[in-house]
């Protein structure tokens, strides 16, 4: 009989203790397992930075052969209109002109989508 009335208090310090002791390991755990959990993130955010790197620099290079393309194509579409002579000059000049008109429309689109991007954030136009 006393023991049944004594469970309930005993009961209550046994939980009291657990708790305690609980807390207790909780605390000496939880560094290591943040610890253990940025060490994680951190090997996960250097792949991330080394795929970037490599898609830099394969962007880059190709970027470049690009640029040396389209220069040697500049030049040599000028000296051929310069030995055709003065009417395929006035033709590459019209030609330039309108792919200059051209680009500065691709330009100002690419701007507003840009704008229209950091305002709402899915580049779609607000009506």
């Amino acid at each position: 009989g006393a023991l049944a009335l004594a469970a309930p208090v005993l009961a209550y310090v046994f939980r009291g203790r657990a708790d305690k002791q609980l807390k207790e390991k909780a605390k000496e755990e939880a560094p290591k397992a943040v610890i253990a959990a940025a060490e994680k993130m951190a090997e996960a955010f250097d792949e991330r930075i080394d795929e970037v790197g490599e898609k830099l620099l394969h962007f880059v290079s190709a970027a470049n052969a690009e640029v040396t393309k389209s220069v040697a194509e500049l030049v040599r579409t000028a000296r051929e209109a310069t030995q055709r002579g003065d009417e395929a000059k006035v033709e590459l000049t019209s030609a330039t002109g309108m792919s200059l008109a051209r680009l500065a429309d691709v330009e100002g689109r690419m701007t507003r989508t840009r704008q229209t991007l950091w305002a709402n954030g899915s580049g779609e136009t607000t009506h």
